[in-house]
């Protein structure tokens, strides 16, 4: 069991630092062919970040185990409106909030997950459906995106040719990355004698949201307040969209009891929070420490502690 576990952990560390080599790969590229650089923040950067989750879902499918892609999905969209955006609240004295429009795109996009998983399968007619919402989201958020947002954290030089080995690269370390993600995820469970998708809906999770982790406290850091919060939107609609859709086209979806449950509700429940925190433009300390308190008994209930 110890090393599906030392497997797991090595797997999650080169998924996301290869997940970030690529989006910052792609960022460069995008900006050398002369895409305006609030474009590139409103797409590269919030479908990067969430490229883990999307590398896992379609590895999980490929290999047959379909339940581990909306554990992964609840996991990850719990683990961004709770964690991730309380740990950045704590990082300045107040963090502020400018969304209105993602947050009307989020709340559409979680409704339409529940929607789906609800009755323990997604067919490739409701994966279908998911990734058109998430192309239109991405168009919208392209829309509502605020130009002069991230040119200055973009670099001014690069070559074409250069930045499309890395991205090429990358996405290969990425793909065996998840497979083997997916595999010590599949072999633990078997191991401990628990569900894939019970360890996909925490560890997995986890790991895989640490690229929103890790820009959202950077951007916080730089009173970057607008990219922050704006990463943990847009990674949560296309958690919600894309990442469910894709694997679903590949292979119709099961989705386990842990998804469902307690899982589906702390999904909606982190949801409608986020939206909220995000309605009234300001996370305080206090709410940031309501939301790290709120993963926490998630974790409780779902392991009747």
């Amino acid at each position: 069991m110890f090393v599906w576990i030392f497997t797991l952990v090595v797997s999650l560390t080169v998924l996301v630092v290869s997940s970030a080599r690529l989006t910052r790969a792609a960022e460069r590229l995008a900006f050398l062919l002369g895409l305006p650089g609030f474009v590139i923040g409103a797409t590269v950067v919030a479908v990067g970040t969430s490229l883990p989750e999307l590398f896992t879902a379609i590895a999980a499918a490929l290999r047959g185990s379909t339940e581990i892609v909306a554990a992964n999905v609840v996991g990850s969209n719990i683990f961004n409106a709770t964690v991730v955006v309380g740990a950045a609240a704590l990082f300045v004295r107040r963090l502020t909030l400018d969304n209105a429009r993602r947050v009307v795109l989020l709340l559409a996009t979680a409704v339409s997950l529940a929607f789906v998983i609800s009755d323990g399968r997604v067919t490739r007619l409701e994966g279908l459906f998911s990734l058109l919402l998430g192309l239109i989201s991405i168009r919208l958020l392209i829309g509502n995106a605020k130009k002069g947002m991230l040119e200055r954290f973009l670099p001014r030089r690069g070559s074409v040719i250069a930045e499309t080995l890395v991205i090429i690269g990358a996405a290969i370390v990425l793909a065996v990355s998840s497979v083997a993600a997916v595999e010590s995820v599949v072999r633990l469970g078997a191991s401990a004698g628990v569900s894939p998708s019970l360890i996909a809906l925490f560890a997995l999770a986890a790991g895989t949201s640490l690229p929103e982790l890790a820009v959202s406290l950077s951007a916080a850091r730089r009173r970057a307040f607008g990219i922050s919060m704006g990463n943990v939107l847009g990674s949560n609609i296309i958690n919600a969209t894309l990442v469910i859709g894709l694997p679903a086209i590949l292979s119709p979806l099961s989705v386990g009891p842990e998804s469902l449950g307690n899982g589906l509700l702390f999904f909606l429940a982190a949801s409608a929070i986020l939206a909220l925190l995000s309605a009234q433009k300001r996370v305080s300390h206090l709410e940031g420490w309501l939301l790290l308190g709120f993963y926490a008994l998630f974790i409780l209930l779902v392991f009747n502690l």
